[in-house]
């Protein structure tokens, strides 16, 4: 038996909500009935919210897990109702060290071009959707909150940076100027605050509109397939759309 000595196990609890700011598609209530059945069995402890705007739902959420916790490594996650939710979302969620404090799951936006909700910026400060990637954790700038882990240490360090409560927020900008959306100020808040953000493209969460929007769908709309021929030939090979945005490199973190 070896004598090393073992890295102290981290314990902390999961909490986690189902916002309400929609009705919920019928393929998206079955998918959260599998998920809280797993949360259940899990013992992670659910946050009940009634149905209400998405900024003030998700602080509400937030102001529940922030009074009924103490531990900086404790978990919040928060589900959207418009999208089908795989079976295992929360536990793999939960699999990611706690020094990863937000972590979304790969979410698709609803209309075209179906661009992937995490986003770098380019060199003139522009979110851009990366336009390729491989199943992992990527870094980034900003992420979707469809499906998104925050530990609350989190919170904690919004709090020094002087970005308080309610921490999901719309900006209404004047005529003509941009709308932040309460997920973008959010992601914009911790990046100001120093926390990377993450995007899980191995966890994917389809989005549920006259169909689901996935990554199968996204690839089906935007790569141009290219003939096997074509590989060995010294011709250079298509591989996305001009409506498409300027690919950004994502940066994958490796060993996670």
């Amino acid at each position: 038996m070896s004598d090393a000595p073992k890295e102290k196990e981290i314990v902390f609890r999961v909490f986690w909500a189902a916002l309400m700011e929609r009705s919920i598609p019928e393929i998206g209530a079955s998918a959260l009935m599998n998920v809280a059945m797993v949360a259940g069995a899990n013992g992670f402890t659910r946050i009940a919210v009634p149905y209400m705007r998405v900024d003030w739902a998700r602080d509400m959420i937030v102001r529940a897990f922030l009074d009924g916790t103490t531990d900086p490594n404790d978990l919040l996650i928060m589900l959207d109702c418009d999208h089908q939710h795989p079976q295992d979302i929360l536990v793999k969620l939960a699999s990611h060290p706690p020094k990863m404090g937000v972590v979304g799951a790969l979410a698709f936006r609803r209309g075209p071009p179906y661009e992937a909700m995490f986003f770098m910026r380019d060199k003139q400060g522009i979110l851009r959707s990366p336009a390729e990637w491989e199943p992992g954790c990527y870094k980034c700038d900003a992420v979707g909150t469809g499906a998104i882990a925050i530990r609350r240490w989190v919170f904690t360090e919004l709090d020094k940076h002087g970005y308080t409560w309610p921490h999901f927020r719309f900006e209404y900008p004047p005529e003509s100027g941009y709308n932040k959306s309460e997920d973008i100020v959010f992601c914009e808040n911790c990046c100001a605050s120093g926390i990377q953000l993450y995007c899980n493209t191995s966890v994917v969460s389809p989005h549920i509109g006259t169909y689901l929007i996935d990554d199968k769908l996204w690839f089906e709309q935007n790569m141009q397939r290219a003939n096997l021929a074509e590989l060995n030939s010294s011709a250079p090979v298509p591989t996305q759309q001009k409506q498409v945005q300027l690919p950004q490199i994502a940066t994958r973190v490796e060993g996670v």
